[in-house]
């Protein structure tokens, strides 16, 4: 057995986004917006990779990582010295835990990251998590604020950038 538990053979596949946060949450819903902007721009016979939208974290993540050689996380942010509408590019195994992506009393990305090969599970080799700073992450409703709002193209262009990137 090659230490997949189901015994089936494993297909690694290039990069897929994961474009985590709430719609019914304000700027929460920032990373879905660029899901469906990448959907729009990128042709699914063009596609080259994977999206994915979710509002999962911890360990919920690890099904939606399996089998995928590079990942890029797009997430709302809320960090200090930042403003509404400014783009990050963070790296998961390091600066998760101020994240989202570690929500309270769950797993972060580095935790995820060891159980997986634990499981049998093809983990990726590659993390890249871009973040855009929110203003309002809290409050219930479908509207983005607007700086965040104006962002999402030029996010959208870095995601681009960041699947154009690699050789």
């Amino acid at each position: 057995m090659d230490g997949n538990p189901r015994g089936q053979e494993h297909t690694v596949k290039k990069t897929r986004v994961i474009c985590l946060g709430n719609e019914t949450m304000r700027d929460d819903g920032a990373a879905i917006h660029v899901a469906r902007a990448l959907r729009e721009r990128v042709p699914e016979q063009e596609r080259e990779f994977d999206i994915v939208e979710s509002a999962v974290a911890g360990y919920d993540l690890l099904e939606l990582m399996v089998d995928w050689e590079r990942i890029i996380f797009v997430e709302a942010v809320k960090l200090a010295d930042r403003e509404a509408g400014d783009i990050v590019r963070l790296d998961p195994m390091k600066d998760a835990k101020q994240l989202r992506l570690c929500a309270l009393r769950e797993a972060s990305i580095p935790e995820v990251m060891a159980v997986g090969p634990k499981l049998g599970h093809a983990m990726p080799d590659e993390l890249v998590l871009l973040g855009l700073q929110g203003e309002d992450l809290c409050t219930f409703g479908e509207q983005l604020s607007p700086a965040v709002a104006a962002a999402v193209p030029r996010i959208t262009d870095e995601v681009l950038a960041e699947l154009g990137a690699r050789p």
